[in-house]
């Protein structure tokens, strides 16, 4: 595992990278924002409730097409943050099929690795919702949003 970080740094920071990465994917204006914000709000809890499986399983089973694609990007953002945390698993060449679910099987493998991949995505999670959230906030405070020039 890599040396210790405060829990709450490392997830602000892979937090920022998720809503970057599915930002990236779709059209960064409000109603974007806030789908993001909703789909990672939606994703934190099945990660929570039921576990890394279906977490993985809960993002790549979306349907509409900008959804799907931020979808991707937030697991693809996730399984880097678990290689991040340990490097010793090698990244899946793509995070659809079997490639995904065995690499989920090696990071559940071993218990104690498990439970601090799913404390950091959980947290992680939280905090790319929170970005979300302010980013599409902060649409609605700019001078183009309100039709104002400040």
């Amino acid at each position: 595992m890599n040396a210790p970080m405060p829990l709450d740094r490392l997830a602000a920071e892979w937090g920022q990278r998720i809503v970057d990465r599915a930002g990236a994917a779709v059209d960064r204006d409000k109603t974007a924002m806030k789908s993001i914000e909703d789909l990672v709000r939606s994703a934190s809890s099945v990660f929570e409730r039921h576990g890394l499986t279906a977490g993985f399983l809960f993002l790549l089973s979306r349907t509409s097409e900008q959804e799907a694609a931020a979808a991707i990007r937030v697991a693809e953002e996730l399984v880097e943050l678990i290689c991040y945390l340990d490097p010793s698993l090698q990244r899946p060449d793509t995070v659809r099929g079997e490639q995904l679910l065995t690499f989920l099987r090696e990071v559940t493998a071993q218990l104690p690795r498990m439970l601090q991949v799913h404390r950091v995505l959980c947290q992680s999670l939280v905090f790319a919702r929170l970005t979300a959230s302010v980013a599409a906030l902060a649409d609605d405070a700019s001078p183009s949003a309100s039709g104002g020039q400040g």
